[in-house]
């Protein structure tokens, strides 16, 4: 994805998690501004963890088809890349 774009989805989703963080960032490529990054990394501090976890599984909801395990599917074919660990199986709840 182009870095443009990266950085818009990186954007929205700091802004819906940062009222749960003391601290949150974007690192990875796009901190680095590759031209076009392949996941987007965000590192942060949680200050209300239990709020912070119910909007990060949230943000999957929209995914919720293509949830496998603890991994986004991109396409068809496509496997996600990175840890997605607070990002359960919906199903397997």
């Amino acid at each position: 994805m182009e870095l443009e774009k990266a950085k818009a989805i990186a954007d929205q989703v700091i802004k819906r998690l940062s009222p749960y963080c003391s601290r949150i960032e974007v690192a990875g490529s796009i901190r680095r501004q590759k031209a076009f990054p392949h996941d987007i990394d965000i590192v942060l501090i949680p200050s209300d963890l239990w709020n912070l976890e119910h909007e990060i599984r949230g943000l999957a909801r929209p995914f919720a088809p293509k949830l496998s395990g603890e991994k986004l599917k991109g396409g068809e074919g496509e496997q996600g890349t990175g840890d997605n660990s607070s990002i359960q199986d919906s199903q397997n709840q």
